[in-house]
């Protein structure tokens, strides 16, 4: 399901570089691996099924046989209750084994997930806000020197000796081919990228609007504040910086209109917004906005 959805949401691109039939090989292997699973799973069910009717009786069999064999007499209370015992202990050596083992494989697995999660490499937190005069002089952001990569494993740099000295209350705009290395840069500044040599040393709170719009399952006022407290005279100023008051006045159910997994009842520019209004919404020092116009009619960015 995780591989076929990968694949609904790339799909223009894979049209577009003429890529069906790889993808189609990739998911005819999956779908190979899932069959297989699967008719383990229906094998052992069906083994576990027969003994749930037989096991019963040939316990019960095999201990009456053992038990004469032994020497001992058979009377009728006695095979009643061993009869008695094997039913009660029926479920627990049938259906509840069954059900144990489908469990295990499930916890595995999450356990794994859990294990991988917390195995993550720890990231630096930086020193609270410091109200000296002399801490004050120091940049928001400075990177010196730095090397960095997105695997922690890979020889390979994607940027290589960095260096920036960025200071507050100003407006920076950073300018480049498509590739060259804009939007690394801001994941370098988020801490996603691993850094080989160097160091970066940002000061204040970073608020973010990544490229690609993100949004979630929610109202239209939830994911502009995102679990930020809220301030209506802030609301309504980012609504009117990011020209969303009109589009809410369109929407049936104003601000409180369910927008969808993903903003798929939305267009472009009204994501772009959205994502762009949860950035600002933040009351944060740094504000990183990658390309925040790029899905905006003209009317709109020059607007904002």
């Amino acid at each position: 399901v995780r591989l076929m959805n990968e694949i609904l949401n790339g799909i223009q691109v894979i049209k577009m570089y003429t890529w069906e039939k790889p993808f189609a090989k990739l998911i005819d292997l999956a779908r190979r691996h899932e069959i297989a699973s699967i008719r383990s799973h229906f094998f052992l069910e069906s083994i576990m099924f027969s003994l749930e009717m037989f096991i019963t009786r040939t316990c019960l069999f095999i201990s009456l046989v053992v038990f004469i064999a032994l020497g001992a007499t058979m009377t009728a209370d006695i095979a009643y209750a061993a009869t008695s015992i094997y039913s009660l202990l029926r479920p627990v050596m049938t259906m509840l084994f069954s059900i144990s083992i489908a469990s295990y494989a499930e916890v595995h697995i999450s356990i794994k997930r859990v294990h991988s999660f917390l195995s993550y490499e720890e990231q630096p937190v930086d020193s609270p806000e410091s109200t000296s005069p002399l801490i004050r002089l120091i940049p928001n952001i400075c990177i010196k020197d730095v090397c960095a990569k997105w695997i922690n494993t890979s020889s390979d740099n994607i940027l290589t000796n960095i260096n920036l000295d960025l200071h507050g209350n100003n407006l920076t705009a950073i300018i480049g081919s498509v590739g060259s290395g804009k939007s690394t840069l801001l994941h370098l500044l988020l801490g996603e990228l691993y850094t080989a040599s160097g160091d970066v040393r940002i000061r204040g709170t970073v608020s973010y609007a990544p490229q690609e719009a993100w949004l979630f399952s929610a109202s239209v006022k939830q994911n502009i504040l995102f679990c930020h407290d809220y301030n209506e005279e802030r609301y309504k100023k980012v609504l009117k910086v990011c020209a969303l008051e009109r589009d809410l006045a369109l929407f049936p159910f104003g601000d409180r209109t369910i927008i969808g997994e993903k903003g798929k009842s939305l267009s472009g520019g009204q994501k772009a917004r959205i994502n762009l209004a949860r950035c600002i919404y933040k009351d944060a020092d740094i504000y990183l906005l990658d390309d925040p116009l790029s899905a905006v009619d003209s009317k709109v960015g020059k607007h904002i």
